[in-house]
């Protein structure tokens, strides 16, 4: 693909300049970024290692908040092989060098809730969104909540969901992803799916080349509303979404 052949010429450069530089921390960073994508997780988890190991050097320590994100990458990474226990560890490392840092909270409190732990994920993913948005990172900030909120609804707590999601929405700040994870919600429950509706509307209205919010829209439209759902079925029909039962529907 694409996408593997440009990672590759870019994985090349790299190699170039690390040849150059060994220790060029932005440029290890990066070359296991590329190696991962490429479909090379073990190897990125050694360039990985190897960054670390130069970031924590006595003569070139980095920063803790730019060790927080190579500790949160070798965890996304040791996750992707399997090694949960490991991955786990870094990612704890990581809010310790960088407090609040939302990739590794995200990562943390999807641990806690998968193992029925909700008080802890919550309290990791407020106390990270205040964090955010003291250092005035509303758009982090935000991002955070969203993913509490989708906890909450998954380990059966719909009410306090949709209370914070209204809450991202209520900052005036919500980005098009606040609201469709807020329509996702409203959709679990019969009696608030017209209100799903109404959300992806607003989306569309601004975006309207938003292709989540435009499938599930297509799925929620009522029976009722033939003209509606046919105008959006028609919509991922021309950018080549629609399922082969829909095209069939649209004349």
């Amino acid at each position: 693909s694409n996408v593997i052949r440009d990672s590759r010429r870019a994985s090349a450069t790299l190699r170039v300049i690390l040849k150059r530089q060994q220790r060029h921390r932005e440029a290890l960073f990066l070359h296991a970024q590329e190696l991962f994508v490429q479909g090379r997780p073990a190897d990125a988890r050694i360039v990985c290692d190897r960054l670390i190991e130069v970031a924590v050097d006595p003569k070139l320590t980095a920063p803790p908040a730019d060790l927080g994100r190579y500790y949160y990458y070798l965890g996304f990474l040791q996750a992707a092989e399997g090694d949960e226990k490991a991955a786990t560890t870094a990612f704890r490392r990581a809010l310790e060098l960088s407090p609040g840092f939302p990739p590794a909270a995200i990562a943390m409190a999807r641990r806690h809730a998968k193992r029925d732990a909700m008080p802890q994920a919550e309290a990791l993913l407020t106390g990270a969104a205040r964090t955010a948005m003291e250092r005035g990172q509303t758009a982090e900030a935000l991002l955070l909540r969203r993913h509490l909120a989708e906890l909450q609804v998954q380990a059966g707590n719909p009410a306090a969901g949709l209370a914070e999601m209204r809450g991202v929405i209520a900052t005036g700040d919500a980005s098009a992803e606040d609201r469709v994870a807020l329509a996702q919600m409203y959709a679990l429950d019969e009696s608030t799916r017209l209100r799903a509706v109404e959300e992806l509307r607003v989306v569309l209205a601004a975006r309207p080349d938003h292709l989540q919010a435009m499938r599930l829209l297509g799925d929620l439209y009522p029976v009722s509303d033939g003209v509606g759902r046919l105008r959006v079925l028609r919509a991922l029909k021309v950018i080549g979404a629609a399922r082969p039962e829909e095209t069939q529907a649209i004349v």
